[in-house]
């Protein structure tokens, strides 16, 4: 039952054991010829280095509304003891999932269609004998 889960497990598991010998090498590497990790440009409390892709993350305040959303975040300092502050707005962001729902109803009801079932009872009622040598 479970055996058509073990290519996916053990690809999962090599690939875990690569990410951690390589990410040792390069610790070990930096450690060995001093090479200091990325700095961070922000305010430590809110930038954050992720290893992986080595960027400065910032986090995001975020005001949902049924018609926008406004989206703020805390940027660098900058000279005089200002901060850039980077406001961003989303007009109709929640409409996407309501897109979504509306086309699965649509999907559904197109699968509902009475001529779907017309046919396949048609089809069940011949005789394959006499479906052969017929082209569709």
């Amino acid at each position: 039952m479970l055996t058509h889960y073990l290519p996916s497990a053990a690809v999962t598991i090599v690939a875990l054991l690569v990410y951690f010998v390589l990410g040792t090498n390069v610790a070990r590497a930096r450690g060995r010829y001093q090479v200091a990790a990325p700095a961070v440009d922000g305010h430590p409390d809110f930038a954050r280095i992720y290893r992986v892709q080595q960027n400065p993350m910032t986090e995001a305040a975020i005001d949902p509304g049924l018609t926008r959303d406004l989206y703020v975040s805390l940027g660098e300092p900058v000279d005089g003891g200002a901060w850039i502050v980077r406001v961003y707005y989303k007009p109709f962001v929640d409409w996407i999932w309501g897109g979504c729902v509306l086309m699965a109803l649509g999907g559904l009801l197109a699968a509902t269609d009475r001529r779907y079932r017309a046919t396949r009872r048609a089809l069940e009622g011949t005789d394959a004998s006499s479906l052969v040598g017929q082209r569709a």
